[in-house]
């Protein structure tokens, strides 16, 4: 199965915004990024928004985190384990509730536009989480699993992660480019918020988001070369890179 968007986003979309820059990352060099929570207030509501394009297929990789690995975490990944399918998890050990895609995504030419929802306080199962791919709800899952209603997830010692589990081994690290990544801190946020169908080609495209970021919310832009880690929004705690330089930055994006 290939994109749920009726054609891939190639980076060729006309659009009255523009991405300039991505962050090109590679497993064979543990490249990762990472920060504190510690900003963060809300422990049941967020939205991850970010755009990314792999170069590799094949192994689990990491293209969110928010937590710490073995407590109540949350994972946003591709996956062996259902052949490239998209993976959540939120919670763990016994406390897990994993889901995966029946959507694959294994088209290296094409950008890819995921958004987490996340709202653990509502009464209906599957508006818990609410998993979007370029623009479309994702409804077909070959197996879901929905967090306990009010289900907690950790502030006091997590951290945010992009492309590993940790920064020492880099363990599921991810290797492809990623994008106009954010963070929203308290609020279950919908996609048309980030993007929107072009008109002529009916290609899903990224939009400015004008919303709210919340008390411990940030936007990763990766526009200074100088310093990919900072945060142009938000609570403005920047991110620590792990063998990160500026020769990471790069111009490939969705626009």
């Amino acid at each position: 199965m290939e994109s749920l968007a009726r054609t891939a986003n190639r980076g060729s979309v006309s659009t009255g915004y523009d991405i300039d820059y991505s962050l090109k990352l590679e497993d064979d060099n543990t490249e990762n990024l990472y920060r504190n929570l510690n900003a963060s207030t809300s422990t049941t509501k967020f939205t991850v928004s970010m755009w990314f394009k792999r170069t590799e297929l094949g192994d689990s990789m990491l293209l969110y985190m928010r937590g710490v690995a073995g407590n109540e975490a949350v994972f946003l990944r591709t996956s062996t384990e259902t052949n490239d399918a998209l993976q959540v998890d939120i919670g763990a050990s016994s406390t897990n509730s994993r889901s995966y895609t029946n959507q694959l995504l294994r088209d290296t030419a094409a950008w890819y536009h995921v958004v987490l929802a996340v709202d653990t306080t509502q009464s209906t199962a599957t508006d818990r989480f609410k998993l979007y791919l370029n623009g479309e709800l994702i409804t077909s899952f070959a197996s879901r699993n929905n967090p306990a209603e009010d289900f907690a997830m950790e502030v006091s010692s997590a951290k945010h992660r992009h492309g590993a589990y940790n920064d020492t081994d880099g363990h599921g690290g991810y290797c492809g480019y990623i994008a106009d990544c954010h963070y929203i801190d308290g609020l279950q946020v919908a996609q048309t918020e980030f993007g929107e169908f072009d008109e002529d080609s009916g290609i899903w495209k990224p939009k400015a988001y004008a919303g709210s970021y919340g008390t411990g919310g940030y936007y990763l832009d990766f526009a200074d070369a100088s310093d990919l880690g900072a945060n142009a929004k938000g609570d403005d705690v920047n991110f620590t890179l792990n063998n990160i330089a500026a020769i990471d930055q790069a111009t490939d994006t969705p626009t």
